[in-house]
């Protein structure tokens, strides 16, 4: 079954300090400097709670393995590894 590649990724859970880097590279990237400390400083004066926002917004309809499938289509479209590569 396609969704049982996202378990996989939880065995070699990436420690914080790597996790913080590449999550500030990628919002760098695609933000731009400027707007990913912006976006950094949203993120710690408001209340968010993500993953209740995530779970009425961002996958609303989609099964686990439409999500998958955009996901990859992501990547292979950026050149990103994933699981399945």
């Amino acid at each position: 079954m396609q969704s049982d590649r996202i378990y996989k990724s939880h065995g070699n859970m990436t420690n914080s300090a790597v996790l913080l880097d590449r999550g500030i590279r990628c919002l760098n990237n695609e933000l731009g400097i400027l707007d990913a400390e912006r976006f950094v400083a949203l993120l710690l004066r408001e209340t968010f709670d993500y993953t209740e926002w995530r779970k009425n917004n961002l996958f609303v309809g989609m099964s686990i393995d439409e999500i998958i499938d955009e996901a990859d289509k992501y990547c292979k479209e950026r050149a990103i590894p994933t699981l399945s590569s």
